[in-house]
């Protein structure tokens, strides 16, 4: 019998609310993977509190949240003066999953615009 699959954590879903860009001919993930030597030993974002957000994928904020709910469970770590290491692959991995997310949600409204031209019938 299949595992039941967990919700979505709540930091995640905090992520959310910003808008990102999405790029569909782009895979962070699929990028990193093709290349062999990054896919075996792969580095590290060093994100400190404070830092210029537009600079990263993730805040260290949302790091730190993601850590806490145990999100990150072994791919992200505190380091000196409160910085957070977090592997780069999760990172690509989450930036695919907001862009695929925010994808899905502009088809979700385009279908909702199409639904209220086709047929003129009222629900109330």
């Amino acid at each position: 019998m299949p595992q039941p699959r967990p919700p979505i954590p709540p930091a995640l879903l905090d992520m959310l609310k910003e808008v990102w860009k999405v790029n569909p001919s782009y895979s962070a993930w699929a990028s990193i993977r093709e290349m062999s030597d990054r896919r075996a030993d792969p580095s590290y974002c060093i994100l400190c509190p404070g830092a210029d957000p537009e600079m990263t994928t993730i805040t260290h904020a949302e790091a730190v949240a993601l850590m806490d709910s145990g999100f990150f469970n072994g791919l992200a770590k505190v380091q000196s003066e409160g910085k957070v290491a977090v592997k780069e692959h999760a990172v690509d991995a989450i930036s695919d999953f907001a862009s695929e997310t925010y994808a899905a949600w502009e088809k979700l409204r385009v279908r909702l615009d199409e639904a209220r031209v086709t047929g003129q019938a009222s629900c109330g």
